[in-house]
């Protein structure tokens, strides 16, 4: 029979105490009674509620498995226990696939906030055109799933390309479906700027930058350290002979 492995098993256990410190937290007046502290904290409880009933559905499948290979020393039972044992299994180990999967979301799930930075590669202005279509493409996708897409800084060419564009990409699951748009994009066709009917290829690159949390850092000015020099010029030789 599989089992999840140790590292998996040990990080799904410390997300299970998570949970249920966030829950209790939630039962506390004084956070119900703070937006700043309540919203995180529903969010987290949000996000990690559906990855631990499933945690705690494998663990109650192992619990079953243990009992039932107890009860085949029973006469009584014993037929019974070897009846359902192997479908036991086969549960606890679909809900393992189950969980590898929902692990890898709930980690990316963790980042609500992220940069896409898509700038134009080989191909001149065509690249620049094919860096907007990509800029396109991901405004229409975060849109249709309710995500915030906003632009923060951009650089257009002459025909309304793109030879760089930054955006500020917010929304629960929105990382976990687009951190993998980063690296080299490719795109053959017959490009707005060709008048001849040729194929050109034109290239672009995407970056997928997880915004960082600020971080508060207390400074004891006691650590810092101040000093102060005069600058002299230059120096020149005296008058009447050289130095």
């Amino acid at each position: 029979m599989r089992k999840l492995s140790e590292g998996v098993a040990r990080k799904l256990s410390e997300m299970a105490t998570r949970f249920a410190e966030v829950r209790h937290q939630l039962e506390d007046p004084l956070v119900l009674a703070n937006a700043a502290r309540l919203v995180p904290l529903t969010r987290e409880a949000g996000q990690l509620e559906a990855i631990n009933s499933k945690f705690e559905a494998y663990r109650h499948a192992l619990r079953t498995i243990d009992e039932l290979e107890a009860m085949k020393s029973d006469p009584e039972m014993a037929e019974m226990a070897r009846a359902e044992i192997p479908e036991t299994i086969l549960e606890a180990e679909r809900l393992i696939d189950v969980l590898q999967g929902e692990f890898v979301a709930a980690e990316a799930n963790q980042v609500d906030s992220f940069f896409l930075e898509i700038r134009a590669g080989t191909g001149g202005e065509e690249a620049a055109l094919f860096a907007r279509d990509l800029f396109e493409m991901y405004r229409r996708y975060c849109e249709t799933h309710g995500w915030h897409f906003f632009s923060n800084d951009y650089s257009v060419s002459e025909r309304g390309g793109f030879k760089e564009v930054i955006v500020n990409v917010k929304g629960d699951g929105a990382y976990r479906h687009l951190q993998f748009e980063a690296g080299g994009h490719r795109v053959q066709r017959v490009p707005e700027t060709e008048t001849q009917g040729r194929i050109h290829t034109s290239a672009a690159t995407v970056a997928v930058i997880p915004e960082l949390p600020d971080v508060k850092v207390d400074i004891d000015m006691k650590d810092i350290e101040q000093f102060g020099c005069r600058g002299g010029g230059p120096r020149c030789p005296p008058r009447g002979g050289t130095e």
